[in-house]
Parts: structure tokens; C-alpha cells; sequence
């Protein structure tokens, strides 16, 4: 039995390799051997079904791979992938059902809610099948948690455009498509995207009278890099906020009557010397000055910028970039720099930053607190402030390593 489990097992590690790269002609002979096995564990069964339906689907071949589907379904009713497969044959198939498709993506995300991809095809059917605003804006909301859980996937950038598109987000829609077409020009459900974003700017401005905007026309080939550097000017779709502004001149600071070195002096010497240890910093130079020089270091800034959570850095960002400050540098807590954000949440990025001496919340009677409250008032020193908004425009350019578990949280 032992020696049956693993010999089915390297076949279907083989045949799934080869389904990878789409040799076809050579996995089929594996998987039907597979399928012959008389002790072969339930799961190989389940698995060797679905690598067929996937075979099927991509040849076209969408009835065949329901069967293979509904038989998988026999041994594993609560299969997530199963069913998002099933989901997929019913929107694919020449005349689609997006009705039937819908209600498997919905069992789909149900039972594995932490796939983008589920989530995404979900939210996107709901935005497409209802017509309901409250719903619509509901589904976008989704939409953009699973765009941030995995926006390398471009699975899930096309379900998120699609889902923006139905939502009547056209903006948003094609500057997701345009960044998609730049990095998978070879895909062509982006172009097709594209064609639907321009027929409906076409319908919007004949409705309107107004001339037709903003229509994308691919660049030539001369002018490849400066359209690149034309969208790495835009602002990246990392915030919660899902509106593309425009960039608004950057505003010299003026001084807070603040220096860094006095709010850090303010500190407690355990958090002093907890921020010089994450600074790389030697006990004996866990001073005000040191941490002060070291933390406007833009080198320094950088890997502390890579360690934190992105929740936090979006935070950041909204508070650097897009909260508009008075004269003298400040922000109310009251005032939610990432309105889409709730509140408990934003609290918990809030902390991480005063935790890191990025930010600092200053009481009615200017002392420093470690408690982002109603009351307290936001303080990006008038050093940092330059450095940081510098950083956070080269983010989208400038390659950050970024570990794995802090990609991951928040």
C-alpha cells in the first residue's frame, strides 16, 4: 500500500509538471494510468480529475470538463477548487451562464475566503449580475482587498478591472488594464478590456455631449519609454482610496518649532532603545541624537520601510502624501488619513509607525504620547517629512525587499 502511495504520488507530481507547461500529449498517458490504479488514495483520484478538467477547459472542451468536475465532486463535495473550476467552464463556454458561474465562485470563496482568486471572480460576478449600487460598492470594496492580498496574479487584476468596469469605475478600470498591459502584454483578455473600457467611454460621451477622453492608443515603439515614465509618475494603487488623482505640487515645510532630537528625547529610555536595536544601533548609542541622525538617513529609512507591514506604509503614505497638512506640518487623528480604512485598523498601522518613530502624536499640551486618540494630533517631523515623501514616489520604481511574513500581514 505504501509502495502504491508513493509511486501514485510521483506520477502525479510528474503529470502536473507537464500540465504546467502544457504537454498535454505527454501527461495524458500518466493521468490514465493514475486512473487504473486499484489502491490509489482517494485524494490522487480527486486530483488526477481535476489536472483532466483543466485539460479540458483548455482546449475548449468545457462539457467534458464538468464531467471530469462532477465526478471530482463525488469524492470531495467542499472542494473549493473543484468548484471555482466548475465556475470557470459555465463563464467560458460559448453561450456563458453567469448565473450558474456566480453561485459556484460564491461556494468557492465561502469555504477558502483567504483566495484572492475566489474572492475576485466573486466580487466581480456580483458587480457584473446586480444592479443594486449599495451591492456594487460592496463588491469593489472586496475587490480591492483581494487586488491587495495578490496583485501579482493577473488572474486577479483581470477580475478586478472587470469588476471596477461593471461597477462604472472606468478611470480606475483602465489605469488597472493599462499597468496589466505593461506587464502581461502577451495575455489578450487585458486588450479585450481595453476595447470594452473604450466603447463604453464612447457611450458615456455621446450621452453626455462631451467630447471622448483619455481613450488609450498603444504607444510606438519610440515612444515606449516615455509612456513608462508617464504611468510610473502616477500614484500606485496601493491605497485604500481607489480615485487616481493627480499629483499636487509638493509643499516646502516649515518649521514646527519641533526638532526630531526633542521628541525623541521625550521618549522612554526602553522605547529609545528598542527603535536603536530595529536601527541596527550599538545599546551605548541609543541616544536622541544618534536615532535622530540615523532615522533621516534615506538608506536607513528604506529598510525600515521594507520591514513594516504594508498596511502601515499605505498609512504613511496617506498621511505624507495625500492628507493635505496645515502650515505647520500637523494632522488631527480625527481627521483618517485612508477613509476606506476602518478605524480599529488604522489604529493598529497608527501604532506600528509611533512605534518606529515615523510619526508622533503630541497631547493638547505638546507632549508625546504613544496613544493615537481623537484628541491627539499627528506629527510628521519637518526632517523626515522631504525624505519620506521622496521614498514613497520611488516605491513603484525602485525594487524594496520586502520579507515574507511582512508582505503578508496586516
Amino acid at each position: 500500500m505504501e509502495h502504491t502511495i508513493s509511486y501514485a504520488s510521483a506520477l502525479l507530481e510528474r503529470a502536473d509538471y507537464l500540465c504546467e507547461h502544457r504537454l498535454y500529449e505527454h501527461a495524458l498517458p500518466l493521468l490514465e494510468r493514475l486512473l487504473e490504479l486499484e489502491h490509489a488514495p482517494v485524494w490522487v483520484r480527486r486530483e488526477v480529475l481535476a489536472l483532466l478538467a483543466e485539460i479540458e477547459l483548455d482546449r475548449g472542451r468545457y462539457y467534458k470538463a464538468r464531467r471530469h468536475l462532477t465526478a471530482a465532486l463525488a469524492y470531495e463535495p467542499r472542494d473549493a477548487h473543484v468548484l471555482f473550476l466548475i465556475g470557470l467552464s459555465f463563464e467560458w463556454q460559448e453561450e456563458p451562464m453567469l448565473d450558474r458561474a456566480y453561485q459556484h465562485y460564491r461556494r468557492a470563496a465561502t469555504l477558502n475566503p483567504e483566495n484572492p482568486l475566489y474572492l475576485a471572480a466573486h466580487q466581480c460576478l456580483r458587480a457584473e449580475l446586480f444592479q443594486s449600487h449599495a451591492v456594487r460598492r460592496a463588491a469593489v470594496r472586496r475587490l480591492v482587498e483581494a487586488y491587495h492580498a495578490d496583485p501579482d496574479s493577473p488572474e486577479v487584476c483581470y477580475y478586478f478591472a472587470r469588476g471596477l468596469l461593471a461597477a462604472g469605475k472606468v478611470g480606475q478600470a483602465e489605469w488597472v488594464v493599462r499597468r496589466s498591459l505593461r506587464r502581461w502584454p502577451e495575455l489578450p483578455e487585458f486588450a479585450e478590456l481595453m476595447q470594452r473600457i473604450r466603447f463604453a467611454r464612447g457611450e458615456r460621451a455621446q450621452g453626455t455631449g462631451r467630447p471622448q477622453l483619455n481613450v488609450y492608443h498603444p504607444p510606438a515603439e519610440g515612444a515606449a519609454g516615455a509612456a513608462d515614465r508617464a504611468d510610473d509618475a502616477r500614484p500606485i494603487l496601493r491605497f485604500p482610496g481607489l480615485e487616481p488623482r493627480r499629483r499636487q505640487p509638493r509643499r516646502t515645510p516649515r518649521p514646527t518649532g519641533h526638532s526630531l532630537v526633542e521628541l525623541l528625547s521625550q521618549w522612554p529610555q526602553e522605547r529609545l532603545a528598542e527603535l536603536a536595536a530595529t536601527l541596527q544601533l550599538p545599546p551605548q548609542q541609543a541616544t536622541p541624537a544618534v536615532v535622530a541622525e540615523r532615522l533621516q538617513d534615506p538608506a536607513t529609512l528604506r529598510q525600515l520601510l521594507a520591514q513594516l507591514p504594508r498596511a502601515s506604509v499605505d498609512c504613511l503614505a496617506a498621511l505624507c502624501c495625500r492628507t493635505v497638512f496645515t502650515p505647520e506640518g500637523y494632522v488631527t487623528s480625527a481627521e483618517r488619513p485612508c477613509p476606506n480604512v476602518s478605524r480599529r485598523r488604522q489604529q493598529r498601522c497608527l501604532q506600528v509607525l509611533l512605534r518606529h518613530g515615523l510619526v508622533f502624536a503630541l497631547t493638547a499640551r505638546g507632549k508625546v504620547t504613544f496613544r493615537a486618540t481623537r484628541r491627539t494630533t499627528l506629527l510628521v517631523p519637518t526632517p523626515l517629512w522631504p525624505v519620506l515623501q521622496n521614498l514613497l514616489d520611488q516605491w513603484g520604481r525602485v525594487e524594496v525587499p520586502r520579507p515574507a511574513a511582512a508582505t503578508q500581514a496586516m
